[in-house]
């Protein structure tokens, strides 16, 4: 992990804090009540994470993905579209193709 200044310390707690929900997550029963909450919270704390991470590090990117992916998760496709829009605005080209795939999986599960 490359030197975060000041939110370092910020960075290294939330990390902690999305490593277990994710795992709490991905050990319930798919698409169970508990399971659409944890993955609610896993968005949650992946996106705090991406307001604290640059695009120019693979932490931003998965950050930023991850938050997505555990909406698609938690069902929440609302909340999966809004921030693929947000998170489309100064993202990288490279990005951009695997934000359109996210978009695209929760489009089919929505609709």
């Amino acid at each position: 992990m490359r030197d975060h200044g000041e939110n370092a310390e910020r960075i290294r707690a939330l990390n902690g804090q999305v490593t277990t929900a994710i795992i709490y997550a991905e050990h319930l029963t798919p698409e169970s009540p508990e399971a659409i909450r944890a993955f609610a919270d896993v968005s949650r704390i992946e996106e705090a994470l991406a307001s604290l991470l640059p695009y120019d590090c693979a932490e931003g990117i998965a950050a930023r993905t991850g938050a997505i992916t555990a909406a698609i998760d938690a069902q929440d496709f609302t909340r999966a579209k809004l921030l693929i829009e947000r998170y489309r605005s100064g993202a990288p080209e490279d990005v951009m193709a695997a934000l359109d795939s996210l978009d695209e999986e929760n489009r089919s599960r929505f609709g």
